[in-house]
C-alpha cells in the first residue's frame, strides 16, 4: 500500500493531542481527579441554600435539594457573585450572616425561614457603604440574637440595605434588640418586629444618625429602658405608615423616643396601646420628644397609650429644637394628651383633641392649640320623601388640616339603614348612606376613634296623596 511521507508521525501527534484533551477533562469528572486540579466553580447569579438536604462545597449551590449548600453564610462568603441572589429554601439555620455587596438572600416566607443566632449576634450584619440598595433581605424570621446593639440585623458604616417582609423577634442587646441603623440609611419595610429587649434603649429599632426610611412595618410587645418600639437618635430618617402598638419603656417613650439634634420625619404612623412608666416623671406614653430634638409629625394617629407625664405625647428635656406638629389625631390617652415640661412654647394648632372644645384637660404646658380641628356631621339632603336615601358625613378638618386618612369613623341610627356602619376618612371627611322607607326622624351618630361623637338629624316625609275628586274641585 503506497504511504504518505510522515503521514504515521502526523497521525500519532493527532491521537496524542486527542488524548490529552480527553483525559484533561476527565481530570475534572473522572475517578482519579487530585485535589489540586479540583477548583471550585466561578461564582454564580444564583445559588440555592437548603439546611436539610444541601452539602457546603467549592461546587455548591447550582441546584436546589441535594445539589444546595447547606449555610447561608458559605453561599454568601463563597459562592454568589456580585448581583445574583441566595435563595434559600424553608427551614431553621443556626448562624449569624454578613450580607454582600450586590447580593439578594431570598427566604422561602419569614414564616418557614428562620435564623437563629442561638444566644450570638448580631445575627445579620450589614457593614460599610459597598452595602448599597442592592442588597436585600428578605423573607426570614431573624431570632434569638444576643449582641451589644443590634442583635437581630446591625446596620452601620453606611449601609443602605433594603430589609422587608422578615420577622425580627426575640432577640436582646443594650441598643437596639431588633435592629442598630448606625450612620447608614436602609430601608426597613413591611416588617414585623415584635418581642424583642433592650436594657437601655430601643426594643424595637435604634438609628443613630444617618437618614433610615422605616415604613409599613408592624412594631409591637418590644420592651426596653428608653424608645420601646424605637428610639431615633439624632437622625433625619422618615418613620412612616407603621403601626407601633403594645411596645412599653420603663423610662419613657413607649412607643418612640426622639432624642438629640433629630431632625426625623414621623408620619402617617398609628401610635397605640404603648405605656411608659406610670412612676417616670419623663413619660410619653406614645412619644417622648426631646426639646432639643426637631421632629415633624403629620398624620398621625396617637391613641389608648399610658404613662404619668403626657400619656400622649411628652416634650421635655433642655436644648433649643422645634417641633413641628399638625394633622394629628391625638386623643383617648390615659391623662393628658401632650404634656411640655419645658418653657418653650410649642405650635400645636390644627391637630384633634377628641373633643371639640380643648383645653387643660387635653395640653399640659406652653402651647398654641387653637385653631384646632374639629368635628361635625351633615346629610346631603337633610329632608327627602319616603322610600328615600341620603348620604350622611362627617367631616375633622381645621386650620387648613384634615385628619389622617383612614382615620375610623362608626356610624349608628335611630331610624332607617345603614348602608355601612364604618367607614374612614379621606381628606378629613367620611360617609356614609342612609336609607328609609319609613317617615320620621332619624339621628345618626359620628363617633370617632377615641369615643367622641356628633350627631345630624335627617327627616324623611311621608308622601302627600291628593284624590282625585278633590283634585277635581280644586280646578273648577
Amino acid at each position: 500500500m503506497y504511504r504518505f511521507p510522515g503521514a504515521g508521525r502526523r497521525l500519532a501527534q493527532l491521537v496524542a493531542l486527542i488524548l490529552v484533551i480527553f483525559t484533561g477533562s476527565l481530570s475534572v469528572s473522572g475517578a482519579h481527579r487530585d485535589s489540586t486540579a479540583f477548583a471550585a466553580t466561578p461564582a454564580a447569579q444564583l445559588i440555592y441554600v437548603d439546611g436539610a438536604q444541601g452539602t457546603d462545597s467549592a461546587t455548591c449551590g447550582a441546584n436546589p435539594g441535594p445539589a444546595a449548600c447547606q449555610t447561608i453564610g458559605y453561599a454568601l462568603a463563597n459562592r454568589v457573585a456580585a448581583g445574583g441572589t441566595v435563595s434559600v429554601a424553608a427551614g431553621t439555620y443556626r448562624e449569624t450572616i454578613t450580607l454582600k455587596p450586590g447580593v439578594k438572600v431570598q427566604g422561602a416566607g419569614a414564616e418557614t425561614t428562620i435564623i437563629d443566632g442561638g444566644g450570638s449576634g448580631p445575627v445579620v450584619t450589614a457593614d460599610g457603604a459597598a452595602i448599597g440598595d442592592t442588597v436585600v433581605l428578605s423573607g426570614f424570621t431573624v431570632t434569638g440574637g444576643q449582641a451589644a446593639s443590634g442583635a437581630g440585623i446591625t446596620i452601620r458604616n453606611g449601609a443602605a440595605p433594603l430589609i422587608e417582609n422578615n420577622t425580627i423577634r426575640n432577640n436582646t442587646a443594650d441598643f437596639g434588640g431588633a435592629m442598630h441603623i448606625d450612620a447608614s440609611a436602609p430601608t426597613v419595610r413591611d416588617n414585623t418586629i415584635r418581642d424583642n429587649t433592650a436594657t437601655s434603649n430601643a426594643g424595637g429599632i435604634y438609628v443613630w444618625q444617618g437618614a433610615p426610611a422605616i415604613s409599613g412595618n408592624t412594631i409591637e410587645g418590644n420592651s426596653s429602658g428608653w424608645g420601646g418600639g424605637l428610639f431615633v437618635n439624632g437622625s433625619a430618617g422618615t418613620i412612616s405608615g407603621n403601626i407601633i402598638q403594645e411596645n412599653t419603656a420603663t423610662a419613657g417613650g413607649g412607643g418612640i423616643q426622639v432624642y438629640g439634634l433629630a431632625t426625623c420625619a414621623i408620619s402617617g404612623n398609628t401610635i397605640e396601646s404603648n405605656s411608659a412608666s406610670p412612676t417616670e416623671p419623663m413619660g410619653g406614653g406614645g412619644l417622648n420628644i426631646d426639646v432639643a430634638a426637631s421632629p415633624v409629625l403629620s398624620a398621625n394617629v396617637v391613641r389608648d397609650n399610658t404613662g404619668l407625664a403626657g400619656a400622649g405625647i411628652n416634650l421635655g428635656g433642655t436644648g433649643s429644637g422645634t417641633l413641628t406638629a399638625h394633622g394629628n389625631v391625638i386623643c383617648g390617652n390615659s391623662g393628658y394628651q401632650f404634656y411640655n415640661e419645658t418653657p418653650q412654647s410649642v405650635d400645636l394648632t390644627g391637630n384633634w383633641w377628641g373633643t371639640n372644645n380643648p383645653g387643660s384637660n387635653e395640653i399640659h404646658g406652653l402651647a398654641n392649640y387653637d385653631p384646632w380641628i374639629a368635628m361635625s356631621a351633615y346629610a346631603i339632603p337633610a329632608r327627602v320623601t319616603v322610600p328615600g336615601t341620603v348620604t350622611v358625613r362627617a367631616v375633622l378638618h381645621g386650620d387648613g388640616y384634615p385628619a389622617p386618612d383612614g382615620t375610623p369613623i362608626d356610624w349608628r341610627t335611630t331610624l332607617g339603614t345603614l348602608h355601612t356602619s364604618a367607614s374612614s376618612t379621606a381628606g378629613g371627611v367620611a360617609q356614609t348612606v342612609l336609607s328609609s322607607a319609613s317617615a320620621g326622624q332619624a339621628v345618626v351618630t359620628a363617633t370617632d376613634p377615641c369615643g367622641f361623637s356628633v350627631e345630624t338629624a335627617v327627616w324623611f316625609l311621608g308622601s302627600v296623596r291628593v284624590y282625585m275628586p278633590l283634585l277635581l274641585y280644586l280646578t273648577r
